[in-house]
Formats: C-alpha cells, sequence, structure tokens
C-alpha cells in the first residue's frame, strides 16, 4: 500500500495476528475440486494426453466403451437419491464431463458417489488408493476440524500420494503427464 502498486484489500483491515499463510483456509475448490479429477477421470478413461506412451499398457484405463456409458449412466440415475441439500446433481459425465462440469457436479460425483461408483470397475488397489483421497478430502471439506483430524487427512492424502505415484506414474520419466504439479508439493 505504502507503494501505491495497489490497493487496500479485505484483507488489509485484519490484524496482523492472522499473517499468512494462518488466515487462508485450504483451496478446496481447485485441487480437490477441479485438478484432481480433471486428472483422474482422462486416466482412467484411458485419453489423458501422454506422448511417448502405449495406452494399451494402461491397466487402469478402465472406463471405455460399454464400461465407461453404463458409469455415466449410473451417475445420472443417482439423480433422485440425492438430497436436494446437496445442490447441483452431477450430469452424465460421458455427455456432458467436457462441456462444463460444475465444481459442485464433480464434488458430489468424486467425493460422494465414486467410492460406490468406482467399487468393482478400478482394480482393489486403486479403488482403495481412491478411497484414501476421499477420505482425506472428506475431512478437509468440513466446517470445523480437530487436530487429530487434520493429522488422519494429512497421513490418508499423504498415502494417496504415495500409492498414486507407484500405481500409475511408476517413475517413468514418458509418464511426467501423470503428474499432477500440486500433488508433489
Amino acid at each position: 500500500l505504502d507503494t501505491g502498486i495497489c490497493k487496500p484489500t479485505i484483507f488489509s483491515g485484519l490484524t496482523r495476528s492472522f499473517g499468512c499463510p494462518k488466515v487462508f483456509g485450504i483451496d478446496i475448490m481447485h485441487l480437490p475440486a477441479l485438478n484432481i479429477p480433471d486428472l483422474l477421470i482422462p486416466l482412467w478413461c484411458g485419453t489423458l494426453k501422454c506422448p511417448g506412451e502405449n495406452k494399451n499398457t494402461w491397466d487402469w484405463a478402465v472406463l471405455k466403451g460399454r464400461t465407461w456409458t453404463d458409469h455415466g449412466c449410473a451417475v445420472a440415475n443417482a439423480h433422485p437419491y440425492l438430497l436436494t441439500s446437496f445442490g447441483c446433481a452431477p450430469c452424465n459425465p460421458t455427455e456432458k464431463i467436457s462441456s462444463g462440469y460444475k465444481v459442485i457436479e464433480y464434488m458430489i460425483y468424486i467425493y460422494a458417489l465414486g467410492l460406490g461408483l468406482f467399487y468393482g470397475i478400478l482394480d482393489l488397489p486403486r479403488w482403495r488408493n481412491f478411497c484414501k483421497l476421499v477420505y482425506g478430502v472428506h475431512i478437509i471439506c468440513q466446517w470445523k476440524i480437530t487436530t487429530a483430524q487434520v493429522e488422519a487427512a494429512h497421513k490418508a492424502l499423504v498415502s494417496w500420494e504415495d500409492e498414486y505415484e507407484h500405481l500409475y506414474y511408476q517413475h517413468k520419466e514418458s509418464r511426467i503427464p501423470l503428474v499432477c504439479p500440486p500433488l508433489t508439493q
């Protein structure tokens, strides 16, 4: 402010005892609601751009053909069973996911319906890995979190990322596109 480079912001009114990063909560919109689904769904569909990779070797690319179509129908068919307080029910991802899926749709699709919908489609190690992600995200999206819950979420998310590394990109240079930069920080 003293330099005249910027105007006062809403954060200028906060006391200095709430310095960065304590004043800011986790960005629960971009990483879990957009970046991670934008990584996982194309990964599981086998459509993620990964030059130099033979996608026929991707045993995790299971959302193809009839499986993907049936999965999309299952997502759409869940609509009547969702509470209206959940907000916008997710549309069939086979029809709409590449043309503007909303954040709330991703959150419900991946973190509310996902455990049931991906069970039996993903192999057991990848499904269990996905469960750790969902568990950690459920905790960090709560209104109030205890220290024990923060520690549990941290443990689950670190374990998820570590297993993701072994299950998917496996330290192969050709699989760098499978790495979501925020996951490695």
